[in-house]
């Protein structure tokens, strides 16, 4: 039988803060990302071994449920970019050891405060830009305004590849656009 390693029932959580949730760098993160954190919240202790958390490649992969190795290094690199991990101890190649990382959320082997770099992050202009989606002027239909608060004229819709194969005497095949109205005039002159 395993040895219990805690009575304390709160040792099956980990706590998500507010602040961390609703900075940039957080919303900024892509769904892998945020999932890697998750994983790698779960495996720290955050008074006893920040710093030391282990966080192999293949480990995180099984855990997360992601197969592709190199998703998740990019969420890895990410969430370090971002300021939510630092990297401890890198093995040196040919070792079969495993990274470790500290959680900047917590404090890190004895600090008495957590670093929290990433309420420090501000997206630059190649990085990731938080999604914002363009708003429709029902007044003037020509022009829809970006986030940015500028007018972009709107894109003319091009006819559709499967409109230039349909048989002659059928207007459209596609549902979302309306069928083309003919004039009384042109089907007098047709006949």
């Amino acid at each position: 039988m395993t040895k219990k390693t805690s009575d304390n029932p709160l040792d099956n959580y980990f706590a998500v803060e507010r602040s961390m949730v609703e900075c940039p760098a957080y919303r900024s993160l892509s769904l892998v990302a945020r999932e890697v954190l998750r994983a790698l919240q779960y495996r720290c202790r955050p008074w006893s071994q920040n710093g030391r958390v282990r966080g192999g490649v293949q480990d995180l992969c099984e855990e997360v449920g992601i197969a592709d190795l190199k998703t998740l290094r990019q969420g890895l690199k990410d969430l370090e970019a971002r300021g939510f991990i630092v990297e401890t101890f890198c093995p040196k190649k040919g070792q079969k050891l495993v990274k470790r990382w500290a959680l900047t959320c917590y404090p890190i082997d004895g600090a008495p405060q957590p670093l929290r770099s990433y309420l420090l992050w501000t997206p630059k202009r190649k990085d990731f830009q938080l999604p914002t989606a363009p708003k429709y002027n029902p007044v003037d239909d020509e022009f829809i305004y970006v986030s940015s608060g500028k007018k972009k004229p709107v894109e003319k819709e091009e006819e559709h590849p499967v409109d230039q194969i349909a048989p002659k005497g059928i207007e459209s095949y596609r549902l979302s656009r309306p069928a083309v109205r003919v004039d009384e005039k042109e089907e007098e002159l047709q006949f």
